[in-house]
């Protein structure tokens, strides 16, 4: 599963700060949604493996976030669901794939209320996590 990352504005500009223009890191953090005070990055794992060696150095206070999204991605990756789990509304796995198909949808059309909707589901994933 891809890792999802949710951390403050504050850890974001950081992060955007110490990144190479052009550079695959860039071009994610420019890509992540950005609602209020949080910023949501959707990515793969060695994107997310890159997030957090640039935080060591630019943003240290964003590592515990990231380092928790890489856990909570490769936990599920290993978990076997079946396929009623897996299509299953509100269920762990429905919600990342979910995200996943938002994150492609806002990409694509800019529609102000898909930030919400990942939001809303990023919440929920933590509260699964917990």
């Amino acid at each position: 599963m891809r890792p999802v990352i949710a951390f403050p504005i504050e850890h974001y500009e950081s992060l955007l700060k110490g990144a190479t223009e052009g550079s695959p890191l860039y071009f994610r953090l420019k890509n992540a949604i950005k609602m209020a005070n949080t910023v949501v990055v959707r990515c793969d794992p060695e994107h997310a493996e890159m997030l957090l060696q640039a935080a060591k150095h630019f943003c240290p206070d964003a590592v515990p976030e990231i380092q928790q999204a890489i856990r909570v991605s490769c936990t599920i990756g290993l978990t076997f669901a079946t396929r009623e789990e897996a299509e299953r509304p509100g269920s762990l796995i429905w919600c990342k794939k979910r995200m996943d198909e938002l994150a492609r949808e806002y990409l694509k059309t800019r529609d102000p209320e898909i930030p919400e909707e990942i939001f809303e589901l990023a919440r929920r994933l933590r509260e699964m996590e917990h």
